[in-house]
């Protein structure tokens, strides 16, 4: 879907044919830089609107939403104050989406994370079936008959887990 298409879907917020929102200005995002945007409004013969919100206070880190440079989104002027602010309220594209900062990286990929502890619990599982039924202690072999027993389960090495197999790496969190 190209920019202007997707500027008019975003536009089309309407109740019984009226807009819900005035003023909303489509803009594509020229840059991002912390809690604030950079943004070039689609209309043809508009000035860059700089400093652009991307939350409600401006220095509040709680909840930020990082639209993608080139992706559209609809920005809304608002007094605060004695000045004219401008805010973004709907993204066609998010790069990132941070929860009360970023300190502790990306949030775990749930599925995933089930996916590497059944690994390690069907591993564990192997080595009690291996004490509990094939096994059976032989006195003074020296542990030879538990080693045979296991031998199949210590073949089978479990990989290390890297943090980049469970983070989602859009989804930061502190």
């Amino acid at each position: 879907m190209d920019k202007n298409a997707i500027a008019k879907n975003l536009r089309m917020i309407s109740l019984n044919g009226k807009e819900l929102i005035e003023n909303v200005v489509m803009c594509t995002v020229v840059s991002v830089e912390g809690n604030t945007c950079a943004c070039q409004p689609i209309d043809d013969g508009l000035a860059e609107i700089v400093n652009v919100r991307l939350v409600a206070e401006p220095h509040t880190t709680n909840f930020i939403i990082e639209p993608k440079v080139n992706s559209v989104v609809a920005v809304i002027p608002f007094s605060d104050l004695d000045s004219c602010e401008h805010l973004v309220v709907m993204f066609s594209e998010i790069e990132t989406i941070k929860i009360r900062g970023d300190q502790y990286s990306g949030l775990v990929k749930v599925e995933d994370l089930v996916d590497k502890l059944n690994v390690i619990e069907d591993s564990i599982n192997d080595l009690k079936q291996v004490f509990s039924t094939t096994w059976t202690p032989v006195p003074n072999d020296g542990g030879a008959a538990l080693k045979a027993a296991a031998a199949s389960w210590a073949a089978l090495p479990l990989t290390e887990t890297e943090i980049s197999d469970l983070e989602n790496e859009n989804v930061k969190h502190g």
